[in-house]
């Protein structure tokens, strides 16, 4: 098996990065495609220190059990202010009705969407614009982050 990292751009102007047979496509900065999970950014707001982004996660693939990480895991779940470069951990998640400080599960079912929302605490200045959110996830045989880039708040 060929494990090299290979990129290639679709008809559609998606570009695609393939590696050990798993797919990212990136649709604008608010949409990502990767490990069979579709990763909808719906809104991302300030309400006094707190961030909160607010996702649809829908999987592509074979039914799931879905795992969601805050910030606490590798601290892999977080965002970075393009204004000063300060970098929150995310403090909770919510996968449908599931809430937690370190992680939810939940099963997903093929092409049915879950809300999601991953709330970071700490931000003591105005946030006007993210310059990466990323967040952790295991599902479809791994652990994978997704990643977001250059996105202005709500």
């Amino acid at each position: 098996k060929d494990e090299t990292e290979k990129k290639e751009t679709r008809g559609n102007g998606i570009q695609i990065k393939v590696e050990e047979d798993n797919e990212t496509a990136v649709e604008g900065n608010r949409v990502v495609t990767t490990n069979k999970t579709k990763v909808e950014l719906l809104k991302i707001k300030q309400v006094g220190q707190k961030i909160e982004c607010h996702f649809r996660f829908t999987n592509v693939g074979p039914d799931v059990q879905f795992y969601l990480y805050s910030g606490g895991y590798y601290n892999l779940t977080k965002l970075i202010d393009t204004n000063n470069g300060l970098e929150y951990s995310a403090t909770q998640v919510e996968l449908g009705e599931f809430v937690n400080n370190g992680y939810v599960v939940k099963t997903l079912i093929t092409n049915n969407p879950v809300t999601a929302k991953i709330t970071f605490d700490g931000a003591a200045t105005k946030v006007k614009k993210i310059a990466r959110l990323t967040g952790r996830c295991m599902g479809h045989g791994g652990y994978f982050v997704f990643e977001m880039r250059d996105i202005v708040m709500d």
